[in-house]
């Protein structure tokens, strides 16, 4: 079965459960509206932000291995007397010296691997940016969705105990007249403090999902709409092709490519460390009483070559221990597309589902409401009992918020399998990428 077969019935039971997006009231935020705000204030965004800042400077930080470097350095000594040899002076009794030392890298056999670790590390941290405004993005779209069904659940509810507080009335009046037993005001008054009960978690459920948006988009005030989004859609296809997509366009898929590479870079540092290096030196200096070794100033150069036969065995240790971090970044990745082939999976597999179940649900709300109507008309020319009533009511409300319920459910299960396949809100971040050039 194709996702284009599991969404269109679906998307019926949703146009009857609430109405499509109209007008926007004043005061009200569009979901998209809730991305730009998130992407704006919400600080783990802010920081990965950062941290692509941060990594952008690795790169100069490999490229200074080459630059050269300027060391000053000063010196006094004094002693108790002047040495001499006849009129050569070997140890003057005081003395000034200023050095001038300029080091010019050559060679290192690191700088290329440095580098290329350095500009790997870019595009990671741009992943893990990426991987963390998904991440905001769909507490956002959770948070947005739970507003919207706890609204939907209180005028429910709402109805539900203006239904049952009529259908209680109408039982104490029966019961007073001697026409129905104490039993049936009984069911009644359990209908009302039903009704009273789903109406406070209703209002909890909606006070907690708004707390958690105004939170998650930076929010201070109270005073603020959602509205109903469009119904979601997804592209024809089956659970092996959203897989395969997932594994392209995932974020943290891609982090663990990255950690793979970077290991591998690291092991080449290691190597390079079985090479020589090379380094030009100038030096330049003057003291104010020279010995007899020495001139007013003086400047000389020199190369350097520096071979590393033998150090105690640590560069062989080191490349053992890349290697094994090596073994471990592939683990982690084959990991991480076990996880990912379930999470497409379970996403695929609920959203089937709550397809089934919307359908099942939409007869049982046409059965059920068109139960309690001809047990209201029968009750009205007394031909029902108030028994008979109570019940019909509260099999309506029941599927009814069954179907709020799994409606909503449904339309998470799609944000989650876009998610899973790192689609999710794809357009947004893609434009919002930072520029910390």
């Amino acid at each position: 079965m194709t996702m284009t077969n599991v969404l269109f019935v679906p998307l019926l039971v949703f146009l009857f459960v609430f109405p499509c997006a109209a007008e926007e009231p004043a005061g009200s935020i569009p979901l998209d509206t809730a991305y730009d705000l998130a992407l704006k204030t919400h600080p783990l965004i802010k920081s990965a932000e950062r941290e692509i800042a941060k990594s952008r400077l690795l790169p100069r930080k490999a490229e200074s291995e080459y630059y050269p470097r300027l060391n000053g350095y000063g010196n006094y000594s004094e002693a108790d007397q002047e040495i001499t040899s006849g009129n050569t002076v070997i140890e003057p009794d005081e003395q000034a010296k200023a050095d001038l030392e300029l080091i010019q890298p050559l060679f290192k056999a690191a700088y290329s691997p440095m580098k290329e670790q350095a500009l790997r590390e870019i595009d990671k941290s741009t992943e893990l940016y990426v991987l963390t405004v998904q991440d905001v993005f769909f507490k956002v779209a959770q948070s947005y969705y739970q507003i919207l069904e706890a609204e939907e659940l209180i005028v429910n509810a709402q109805e539900f105990l203006d239904l049952a507080g009529e259908d209680l009335r109408f039982s104490k009046v029966k019961f007073a007249a001697g026409d129905v037993t104490e039993d049936a005001v009984i069911q009644s008054e359990l209908n009302v403090v039903q009704a009273e009960g789903s109406l406070l978690e209703s209002k909890n459920m909606l006070r907690i999902a708004r707390d958690v948006f105004k939170s998650t988009v930076g929010m201070v005030t109270d005073d603020f709409k959602v509205v109903q989004p469009l119904p979601l859609v997804l592209p024809e296809g089956d659970l092996e092709t959203f897989y395969q997509i997932a594994l392209e366009n995932r974020a943290d898929h891609k982090v663990a490519r990255h950690n793979i590479e970077q290991a591998k870079t690291g092991i080449e540092l290691t190597r390079a460390k079985y090479y020589p290096t090379l380094e030009g030196d100038i030096n330049y200096y003057v003291v104010d009483q020279p010995s007899f070794d020495q001139n007013d100033d003086n400047l000389k150069g020199s190369v350097k070559l520096v071979i590393p036969f033998y150090d105690g065995g640590l560069r062989h240790t080191e490349m053992k221990e890349k290697g094994e971090t090596l073994n471990q970044t592939k683990l982690a990745r084959t990991d991480l597309e076990n996880s990912i082939k379930i999470e497409v999976e379970d996403n695929f597999i609920k959203i089937e589902t709550y397809k089934t179940l919307l359908e099942n649900l939409q007869k049982q709300m046409e059965l059920a409401q068109k139960n309690y109507e001809i047990t209201k008309g029968k009750f009205d020319y007394g031909a029902a009992t108030i028994l008979e009533l109570d019940q019909a009511l509260t099999t309506m409300h029941n599927v009814k918020t069954n179907l709020i319920t799994k409606t909503y459910d449904y339309q998470l299960a799609i944000l989650g399998l876009q998610k899973a396949m790192g689609l999710f809100m794809k357009e947004k971040w893609l434009h919002a990428l930072p520029d910390m050039s």
